[in-house]
């Protein structure tokens, strides 16, 4: 699997927790994380389409780095713990995808 390709399946999996994560919360939580849920998809969504057309652009720092947000907010105990990762999920994905 070459970077890319495992930077994307890592994003997938993480947005798929963030979205897992938004189905859990309570009422409140669920308006707390709404707006960046909505906001990482948007941003992984465009990411994704510029890493399948633009060919391997991540490297292997790349890689290691979004394994580690990825680790953050699965790790993540509380819908406000949660809230501090997604921004750094959206500035690595903008990062490396646009």
């Amino acid at each position: 699997m070459d970077n890319d390709s495992q930077v994307l399946e890592d994003a997938a999996l993480t947005v798929t927790h963030i979205d897992i994560e938004y189905r859990r919360a309570d009422f409140e939580g669920k308006k707390k994380l709404k707006k960046s849920r909505d906001a990482a998809f948007s941003t992984y969504l465009i990411a994704r389409v510029e890493l399948l057309e633009d060919g391997v652009i991540c490297t292997d720092d790349d890689v290691a780095k979004m394994q580690e947000i990825r680790q953050e907010i699965q790790q993540a105990g509380d819908t406000q713990t949660l809230l501090g990762a997604i921004p750094r999920f959206m500035i690595f994905l903008t990062r490396i995808g646009i």
